[in-house]
């Protein structure tokens, strides 16, 4: 009789098991990992697109929350630091780098996030100007003249005011020369974008300045759409590997990047390009998640609220 109840506790504790395992294997089956197959070349491009993919649409929720792009982590920071991980910055507004990590940490995102599929760091480069909006009292002219992210107040009070200021420094900064810590972007039909300089008709105000001070001049919005952040992952031969000018482009310290077709079938070693590039600009950035926009779908709004 006890010979059968131990019989049936081991067969009990065995089901319990199997479950288990069955239950962890689906855990890793929908994070997309299959320990029962050896990653060819294209599976670690495809599992390193989507990763890039999530943390793309996690710095939009964050750009989102706070107006502004998170500052990068150090790459170089130990596993058991409290720092792992997290944004660099001497304060709320400055990063430390613009040139780092993705901060998981801050992103709300698991750690393996900090990885490619190779293993290696991504790069994660935001423009100062999106990183640290707050710097800027002042927005392009277009935010103003054409009603984006001006709200109506009382026709009586017969001004406007910005009532979102902080998300009007990030979707329309007023620059009016180049920025040399912005990111700048070579595209792949070979056109260079950001870092362009706005012509004086975009002259900035004040956020808190009221539209009928203001002359109108003129309007250009695709002037003030530039990258905000460009994400890398260095592919199979790593920064250390780069042998092509575009991919030595991509590892040095400044914040140019150059975004190109992969080519890994070139027997010039100077043609072979293995790099992954993923860069949003602000309005996109703003866009992705569906949720929030750089430009009001509608015209002026007249509010239920006091004159200021």
């Amino acid at each position: 009789m006890q010979s059968s109840l131990n019989h049936k506790t081991q067969s009990g504790s065995a089901l319990v098991a199997i479950a288990a395992l069955l239950m962890l294997l689906g855990v890793f089956m929908g994070y997309g990992i299959d320990f029962f197959k050896t990653k060819t070349p294209q599976d670690r491009v495809q599992d390193t697109n989507k990763k890039m993919e999530i943390i793309s649409r996690a710095i939009s929720s964050y750009a989102q929350k706070n107006n502004r792009l998170p500052c990068p982590a150090v790459s170089t920071t130990a596993y058991n630091n409290a720092s792992y991980g997290v944004m660099s910055a001497n304060s709320a507004t400055n990063c430390n780098t613009l040139r780092g990590s993705v901060p998981v940490r801050d992103l709300n995102l698991p750690e393996q996030f900090l990885f490619d599929a190779w293993g290696r760091h991504f790069l994660y480069a935001p423009s100062s100007t999106f990183a640290v909006p707050s710097s800027s009292v002042t927005v392009h002219a277009y935010c103003r003249t054409n009603d984006v992210w001006v709200i109506g107040i009382p026709a009586s009070c017969a001004t406007k005011y910005n009532l979102y200021p902080d998300k009007a420094r990030f979707c329309c900064p007023n620059l009016t020369t180049p920025n040399g810590n912005d990111v700048r972007i070579t595209t792949r039909n070979n056109t260079t974008i950001g870092r362009v300089a706005h012509t004086t008709d975009y002259a900035g105000v004040d956020t808190g300045t009221t539209l009928a001070s203001l002359s109108a001049g003129t309007i250009n919005g695709t002037n003030i759409e530039r990258p905000a952040y460009v994400l890398i992952s260095y592919g199979s031969n790593g920064p250390a590997g780069a042998v092509n000018a575009d991919e030595i482009e991509n590892t040095n310290n400044d914040m140019n990047f150059v975004d190109r077709y992969r080519d890994i079938t070139a027997t010039n070693g100077l043609a072979y390009f293995d790099d992954l590039v993923l860069y949003r600009t602000q309005y996109q950035t703003m866009a992705e998640l569906n949720s929030g926009s750089c430009t009001r779908p509608y015209g002026n709004v007249t509010l239920d609220q006091a004159c200021p």
